[in-house]
């Protein structure tokens, strides 16, 4: 019988869950931004891509609010229900994903 893994959230070193998050991000902004269409802008796009990226971003909110590793995947969830309901206008990238975390409960 095959042995199985999980990942407990509730003790997981939060530094390494963001991490992961960040990288899982990433790999999503890397595919979005190659979908990227002038005319569908919402509040929550930039002018340009900040310089800070989203590990560092992370981080820095991570020092400034202490948030647990709960409010850090809510975050993800939030994000995949914007998408669900507004459709891909809202998708995350380069653009808009600072705006998004910073306003996604932090």
């Amino acid at each position: 019988m095959p042995t199985e893994y999980y990942l407990n959230i509730a003790n997981y070193p939060t530094e390494s869950l963001l991490n992961i998050v960040a990288d899982l991000l990433n790999a999503i902004i890397k595919e979005n931004d190659k979908l990227l269409n002038s005319t569908d802008i919402t509040h929550f796009h930039s002018k340009s891509t900040p310089t800070i990226g989203v590990h560092a971003y992370l981080t820095r909110i991570l020092r400034f609010t202490c948030f647990s590793n709960e409010v850090l995947l809510s975050t993800l969830i939030y994000f995949d229900q914007i998408v669900q309901t507004k459709g891909p206008t809202y998708a995350i990238n380069s653009l808009t994903v600072h705006r998004l975390l910073i306003t996604s409960g932090f």
